[in-house]
């Protein structure tokens, strides 16, 4: 029999033989405490191939017929050893957490054969140390508790979340929602759980970019490099407000009463200070300062100031590494204990030219893809694919610690779109070369579906899809072409250039039509799984109704307008109808306006 097993071992080797779970009587474990907790859970999810009076011993063996063993051994970190055997299944591992992955695999193994296990050897060990994804938007409590479960089950062993915005700091009671908050002891839990399950709960903090939301307002604009705007963006549009604070000793004080509410309500070490997109670096109030001694320097200098209170916390600094590779030359000054994060979230990313810098000097990195879910809606199956895997590349060739897999927005797309990123994602961090060929919809399912939804994985890998029909190159970086019509990224001009035409339109809405039919006959069993159905459900409406922005801007004959108004109203129904599912609810306002919005501009 052939095992599909996600993320797939380093080695496994098939003996001859099989074991029986039913004629084990003992579960023997060298590790107690919390760990006892996990053979508690483990031997009620499987009463029914186990004997039920199958008792959990530590650290004696009695004299049975069959046992099965968890040993201490002396192993790198999270390494492992399975066995089974046809008297029994013994387990090898240096610690809690290694044990939990093997434990995790035969798992996996027993719901795939049942009662009757095939005897096997496995020595089993991860790519990279640290595996992780990063959550920028937050799903709500339930869904964000079911999630650290599901990735502890793929050997995932960071979780980082982003906290500034949505945290309800006392002195910028102006920039938090009471009703979409992230509160103390919410974090406290979910740190908590995360530890409860070996994963490491990291703050994602912004700390000197990205400050629109506080720079805006006229109370904060003190703070700012560039309190009136001014400078270009990248795409061309001037800046009203700053959105980078000034790299000075007033800055660092506010940064202090903001860590000061967050930072010690994660028991993790490390901080993602952030520190990437200094759209302004250079200007205004800090212009002299980088003339002088150069903004490369300026920018490097705070970020160490920056690090230099939280190590006096106990803590290391992450930052993004996108402003460093403007200007490698200073790569080999960074501290020798700051990590690097190299992001990228399309293919062809040059993930191995950019790490080579770093590999070089001997600097501590991260690889950083991305789920391809988010900015698009449907998904974006295929980039997602390649880029996973080139990330993966990179990272093992040249010595990255770390692989860091991101979503950055959760607003108008299902959540379960995830799924199949953040599966192959987990198995390529794992064991990359055991992973290249296998099927992002079939991990999907194993680790999110509990392996009862195979259809509906395959539904969501062929929905994302879709939109590469009408194009696949960017627009916009990060978007699929679907979200840059709802975007507005397009007019009647540059839609034809881009090569948009009636042709390409069809065939989309021809898929789309089989896409929905195909949704329509999937039999899928449980709640959860019916909630995934809704929403893309949903997404399919969106989907069409970037189809009929399209048909607008090509002046397509037969439009048919009173279809929009219609899917309009389905869209905003279906938007508040799924919301609770996932989403936090203080977000659904603030949804059905943009949604509104984005349509009303095409002048329906």
């Amino acid at each position: 029999m052939k095992l599909n097993l996600y993320p797939p071992p380093q080695r496994m080797l098939e003996l001859t033989g099989n074991c029986r779970l039913n004629e084990i009587d003992f579960v023997v474990s060298d590790f107690s405490g919390s760990f006892a907790e996990h053979i508690r859970d483990f031997k009620h999810e499987f009463a029914g191939f186990m004997t039920l009076d199958a008792d959990l011993r530590i650290g004696f063996t009695p004299l049975c017929r069959s046992v099965l063993k968890i040993c201490r051994a002396i192993l790198p970190d999270q390494h492992y050893r399975l066995e089974i055997v046809p008297d029994g299944i013994r387990i090898e591992a240096g610690n809690e957490c290694s044990a939990w992955y093997a434990l995790n695999l035969l798992r996996r193994i027993i719901r795939q054969c049942g009662h009757t296990l095939p005897c096997l050897s496995v020595e089993d060990y991860p790519d990279f140390p640290i595996r992780g994804v990063l959550l920028n938007q937050l799903p709500n409590r339930k869904t964000l508790l079911s999630f650290i479960q599901q990735l502890s089950q793929a050997n995932i062993n960071q979780l980082q979340i982003t906290v500034r915005d949505n945290f309800p700091l006392s002195q910028c009671k102006d920039i938090w929602s009471n009703e979409e908050i992230l509160t103390a002891d919410e974090i406290l839990e979910l740190d908590q759980v995360c530890r409860k399950y070996y994963i490491e709960l990291v703050p994602f903090i912004n700390s000197f970019g990205h400050f629109e939301s506080f720079l805006r307002q006229e109370r904060y604009r003190h703070l700012a490099a560039c309190p009136d705007g001014g400078f270009l963006f990248p795409w061309k549009e001037r800046a009203e407000f700053g959105t980078m604070l000034n790299p000075d000793e007033q800055s660092l004080v506010f940064l202090e009463s903001i860590y000061d509410e967050i930072v010690p309500l994660f028991s993790s070490e490390t901080v993602n200070i952030g520190c990437d997109e200094l759209w302004e670096l250079g200007e205004g109030r800090c212009s002299e300062e980088c003339r002088e001694r150069g903004k490369y320097r300026v920018y490097l200098d705070f970020i160490c100031r920056i690090a230099a209170n939280l190590a006096k916390r106990g803590k290391k600094v992450q930052i993004w590494a996108d402003m460093l590779l403007q200007n490698p030359e200073i790569i080999p000054t960074v501290p020798d204990d700051m990590t690097s994060l190299l992001w990228g979230y399309n293919q062809n990313h040059p993930f191995e030219h950019d790490i080579g810098y770093f590999g070089a000097v001997g600097k501590h990195t991260y690889v950083c893809p991305g789920t391809s879910a988010f900015l698009s809606i449907t998904g974006r199956s295929e980039t997602m694919h390649a880029n996973l895997i080139d990330a993966a590349e990179a990272g093992l060739r040249h010595g990255a610690r770390g692989y860091l897999n991101t979503d950055w927005e959760f607003f108008f797309r299902p959540w379960s779109i995830i799924y199949p990123a953040v599966a192959f994602g987990a198995c390529c961090s794992w064991s990359l070369t055991a992973s290249r060929d296998i099927s992002p919809a079939a991990a999907a399912n194993a680790i999110f579906l509990e392996g009862v939804a195979t259809y509906l994985a395959d539904f969501i890998w062929e929905l994302g899809k879709l939109s590469a029909i009408l194009g696949s190159d960017i627009i916009v970086n990060d978007r699929s072409t679907v979200y840059c019509l709802w975007e507005h990224r397009l007019d009647e001009k540059s839609i034809v250039k881009y090569g948009i035409d009636a042709d390409r339109l069809a065939r989309f809405r021809t898929r789309l039509d089989e896409l929905r039919n195909m949704l329509a006959q999937l039999s899928l069993p449980g709640e959860k799984v019916n909630h995934s159905r809704f929403e893309l459900e949903l997404a399919l409406d969106q989907a069409e109704m970037a189809g009929l922005f399209a048909g607008m801007l090509l002046h397509e004959e037969g439009l048919d307008l009173n279809r929009i108004h219609l899917l309009k109203q389905k869209i905003l129904r279906g938007c508040e109808l799924q919301w609770s599912f996932h989403h936090r609810i203080g977000r659904l306002r603030a949804a059905l306006e943009q949604i509104t919005k984005r349509i009303e501009a095409y002048n329906v």
